[in-house]
């Protein structure tokens, strides 16, 4: 929220360019982490990880405070974020495994792990709406600089229970940059959930990230109607991983990609209200829709894939994610000068309704691969 809203200040739309070098970082890493990352302990990876994270987070502080805050610092710091994310995220999925090896306590613990990332959504735009009104914008960046600390100093008290029973299988450097490549190749069914999740996250990022805070303020808003109406996705997200983890569907390919057809119909919604209220309802239940298809995309690959296999799988994914919302990003302040806020969002929410409903048409297909 700082950020986005510290480079909305300094150079407008232009701002779209923040999340795409955040992509280009999480691509470069995603591809090539794996000649190094996988040679070591996840709990470790996630240690050095956060505690990096929470350094680098008070660059444009320390900036800030010399008068030097940029676009360059704003973006450097972005670009190193994203890239101690994409080594965190898929060391912490590989040892969900661990902690929760039978598949009810494996689905309950996703949903765990998800829903505090969604209540985080909700929160972080909330707090930040809040403090932002009796605070420079720069010193919210405080606040994840000692969440990332108290999250490293957690795992390292935690020891070696989250060791998997056996260390990294040495193999060469090559091996582990092409595994991810090849479990695509060779699963038709996580091939199509991967590259389905990629298409549709390009315009999600781009809506999120600066479609929205650009719609507010094209209606003459500021930060603390943005926190309330991304707070109200946040709400969404939450409801919509509660729903999504109460039971297992009988055609779980059909209603993930129902998610997706229900949050783009949604966000397109949101273009079309007319006040504050119904901007938040219609995020509220945009929000709804992303947790059916992500918690069914981890059951899978948890459930055909263990250790260092998963975490290239996971790691790709972030890669090729990470590519197409680089793409969206990058080409994002064209619609957005040409197009306006509110058709270039009403547009993403269409590519996404667009994929969600090519997936329901090809669902019983993939529940038979």
């Amino acid at each position: 929220m700082a950020l986005v809203w510290l480079a909305i200040g300094l150079v407008g739309a232009d701002a779209a360019f923040l999340p795409a070098a955040q992509h280009a970082a999480v691509l470069a890493v995603g591809l090539l982490g794996g000649l190094f990352a996988d040679q070591y302990l996840p709990r470790r990876v996630m240690i050095a990880a956060e505690a990096l994270r929470a350094a680098i987070v008070l660059l444009p502080l320390a900036a800030w405070s010399l008068g030097l805050v940029s676009l360059p610092i704003l973006v450097a710091t972005a670009i190193a974020l994203a890239a101690l994310r994409a080594l965190f995220d898929p060391a912490m999925q590989t040892i969900v495994p661990i902690v929760a090896p039978d598949p009810p306590r494996l689905r309950g613990l996703n949903g765990l792990l998800d829903v505090t990332t969604r209540t985080a959504r909700l929160a972080g735009p909330a707090l930040a709406g809040l403090l932002g009104a009796v605070l420079p914008v720069i010193h919210l960046l405080w606040l994840p600089a000692a969440a990332s600390l108290a999250s490293a100093t957690t795992i390292a008290s935690l020891g070696n229970r989250l060791d998997p029973p056996t260390r990294p299988i040495a193999a060469t450097a090559w091996s582990r940059a092409v595994q991810g490549w090849a479990i695509l190749r060779q699963d038709r069914l996580i091939r199509a959930l991967v590259l389905a999740n990629a298409v549709m996250l390009a315009p999600w990022s781009l809506t999120l990230s600066v479609g929205l805070p650009l719609l507010v303020t094209e209606r003459g808003l500021g930060l603390p109607e943005l926190a309330v109406l991304m707070g109200a996705y946040g709400v969404g997200d939450v409801l919509g991983n509660i729903l999504a983890s109460a039971r297992l569907p009988r055609r779980p390919y059909r209603q993930m990609f129902a998610g997706y057809l229900w949050m783009g119909s949604f966000l397109i919604a949101t273009t079309l209200a007319t006040s504050l209220p119904l901007m938040a309802l219609a995020a509220l239940l945009a929000g709804l829709g992303g947790p059916f298809f992500f918690l069914q995309f981890l059951a899978t690959v948890q459930s055909r894939l263990q250790g260092t296999a998963l975490t290239a799988l996971l790691r790709l994914r972030l890669a090729l994610v990470a590519g197409a919302m680089m793409l969206g990003a990058a080409i994002g302040p064209l619609p957005f000068h040409a197009l306006g806020a509110a058709t270039t969002v009403a547009l993403c929410g269409a590519l996404i309704a667009a994929v969600g409903l090519c997936g329901m048409l090809n669902a019983t297909r993939l529940e038979t691969a």
